[in-house]
């Protein structure tokens, strides 16, 4: 290796990866040189046993998350996502069951978390935990009308009135256990069936943290 760089003028290795990553600045990619060692990775990931989640119930668990990757704007010009900035946004979906993403999907920075979640299917009986940005209630109830269950938190500006106090559990963090109706004209509209509302003592951080799921979700109501 060091030959190599000392006959092509290299001459150390920082200079190196600064050429290598200088070569992004063509129209090849390499695409298919990082599929090959996402697969390779992945395959060595299965290898190994992780387990099962670790809660009581034995529905499928998936955590939906995204995240906004910047981009060098001059380079990624179809990627611009601010003026002097490009994104892309990377979507994953977490499968519980080996802790291994099941989905993977990029857009561009802009592209809105709930468009890439309503193209999205799962098996009856899953649980889906999200965060406030996938809040949308046509997308609830998609998801609800096919037997799949979520858990999100609930936005401070969300309208609701409670149908049901449920009793409280003795020796947990839970403070409050709600039955509860949206409001709004729109929001009850979208989904107008009751949603069960959990609020819970973080210990760790010294606060409530606020959590809606479906009515006839694994607490029962």
């Amino acid at each position: 290796m060091q030959a190599e760089r000392g006959a092509k003028g290299f001459s150390c290795g920082d200079q190196f990866v600064a050429m290598l990553f200088a070569s992004w600045d063509k129209p090849i990619r390499y695409e298919r040189f990082y599929e090959k060692i996402f697969y390779q990775l992945l395959g060595k990931c299965r290898q190994l046993d992780f387990g099962k989640h670790r809660f009581q119930f034995k529905n499928k668990l998936f955590s939906l998350d995204a995240t906004v990757i910047e981009l060098c704007a001059s380079l990624s010009d179809w990627a611009r996502f601010r003026q002097t900035k490009g994104a892309v946004k990377l979507h994953l979906l977490l499968d519980h069951d080996g802790y291994l993403p099941v989905f993977a999907h990029i857009t561009d920075g802009k592209v809105h978390e709930v468009k890439v979640a309503q193209a999205m299917t799962f098996p009856p009986g899953s649980i889906v935990v999200i965060d406030k940005g996938y809040i949308d209630y046509e997308l609830f109830w998609k998801w609800s009308e096919g037997g799949v269950f979520f858990v999100t938190r609930q936005k401070d500006n969300a309208r609701y009135q409670v149908l049901e106090e449920k009793p409280i559990p003795r020796n947990r963090n839970i403070i409050s256990d709600q039955l509860i109706e949206l409001e709004g004209f729109y929001s009850h509209r979208k989904y107008p069936s009751p949603l069960r509302r959990l609020e819970v003592w973080d210990e760790e951080n010294k606060s409530k943290k606020r959590n809606t799921r479906l009515s006839f979700s694994l607490m029962g109501c």
